[in-house]
């Protein structure tokens, strides 16, 4: 009878996670010995004695212990019953393994764990990153690594990049090696994983393919990356990007979010005024060719009342501003619906007839101004005072202000501009 595998690891390592599907996916029994990367866990003299190289992970199977993940995942697949897809017997299907795994150490691994740790690691630690030139040189390695993947692995036909016909333990150590970079959504310089994939779909097509064929397990092993992620972000401070005018309204709404909670932002100017949301460059941000529109990190979303919900739940906003009590939290989203659906076309439509039309040479519309525009602001107007307003200080019934506030109030503001434009006509 077998020996029981013990696998020492941190699964912050792209190896480690990867030894880990391997061992999770195939059903091999094992126990994780977890071993800390931050306090040197793996320097230790105890450490030394069952892998003297220091490195994670390591393996232990009775008396014999291994040191390097290829080396683990090719004995695991050796000793235990192991569908034969993840390494195969035959001589050439093995060979084509090998050849994508040795092209991993040599290229992808190197150019991919440099960059990583000089755009993101060496600044979160306080360490001292190498020279530009050496990253630049790194970050050119990574961008080319992903071409080859992209058009030489992964070419027109093939789903793994070994070229069988399921996953094997190359895709694992690339696929590993490539999620690892979604930590350079931390880095003030370009690139991104989500620009890297753009470059490369069907790079992108084969990560989501990795990624069910794995789950759950895919998703339990990069826990900690998603939350090392995430924090590494907070502390970066990496501005998100507005994509707007401040003569939108809506845009306005995103632009005092951020100002009152300290949110990093930068904006990008696209013009109302010449309808930069139409163009083709624009629309390849935001198909729907509205403002305002925001990035963050690889994450893009338009709307503005889908904007104001995912920065208060995604950034360190104070409850009130949109609160986790659901109930409390209903009566917000309430406010925001009627926004969008009562106040926001009326108040469009009234200051479209009397200053945006006149701008652009159109007539003024008797009939908008009668029977919509002005007429339906009136009654919304009316029901912020008498309903919303009634016994509060808050349109959401809360004890301090929220986003459904900021929503409204952008909208309410807006119409100052009309009285400013009927003062000029006469």
């Amino acid at each position: 009878m077998a020996s029981r595998l013990a696998l020492y690891g941190d699964t912050m390592s792209q190896p480690v996670r990867s030894v880990l599907l391997l061992l999770k996916c195939t059903n091999t029994p094992f126990d994780f010995k977890r071993t800390l990367i931050p306090k040197l866990e793996h320097k230790t003299p105890e450490f030394l004695k069952i892998n003297p190289l220091g490195t994670l992970p390591a393996l232990t199977d009775g008396d014999v212990s291994i040191g390097d993940s290829f080396a683990i995942m090719s004995y695991v697949c050796t000793t235990r019953s192991v569908p034969d897809h993840w390494y195969p017997r035959d001589p050439a299907q093995r060979a084509a393994v090998d050849a994508v795994v040795g092209w991993h150490g040599s290229m992808l691994r190197a150019s991919s764990m440099i960059t990583v740790f000089n755009r993101v690691l060496a600044f979160q630690t306080g360490m001292e990153p190498a020279a530009e030139a050496v990253v630049d040189f790194h970050v050119h390695r990574l961008k080319q690594s992903l071409k080859v993947i992209d058009g030489t692995f992964l070419r027109a036909g093939r789903d793994w990049v070994a070229g069988g016909a399921d996953i094997s333990i190359a895709d694992l150590l690339l696929a590993c090696e490539i999620d690892m970079l979604t930590l350079l959504d931390a880095s003030k310089a370009p690139p991104t994983l989500g620009s890297l994939l753009e470059r490369n779909p069907r790079v992108a097509a084969w990560m989501q393919r990795v990624e069910r064929r794995c789950d759950p397990h895919w998703t339990e092993a990069r826990a900690m990356l998603v939350r090392a992620r995430a924090a590494f972000v907070a502390k970066a401070k990496i501005p998100i990007v507005i994509y707007g005018d401040a003569g939108s309204a809506p845009c306005r709404s995103i632009i005092y979010l951020c100002a009152c909670n300290a949110i990093p932002y930068e904006i990008k100017l696209v013009s109302l005024a010449k309808a930069e949301f139409h163009t083709p460059e624009y629309k390849k941000i935001n198909p729907l060719g509205k403002v305002p529109c925001i990035q963050d990190g690889d994450f893009v979303l338009p709307e503005s009342a889908s904007i104001l919900t995912y920065l208060a739940d995604s950034k360190s906003v104070a409850d009130h501003w949109y609160p986790k009590d659901r109930k409390k939290r209903s009566e917000v989203e309430k406010v925001m619906s009627w926004h969008g659906s009562t106040l926001r076309p009326s108040a469009v439509a009234w200051y479209w007839n009397r200053v945006l039309a006149a701008s652009r040479g159109l007539p003024f519309n008797p009939t908008i101004e009668t029977e919509y525009g002005l007429k339906h602001t009136k009654m919304a107007l009316a029901v912020i005072e008498n309903v919303f307003l009634a016994s509060g200080d808050w349109l959401a019934g809360g004890e301090d202000i929220s986003i459904a506030d900021l929503h409204v109030m952008g909208e309410v503001e807006h119409l100052q501009i009309v009285d400013v434009v009927e003062r000029v006509r006469q």
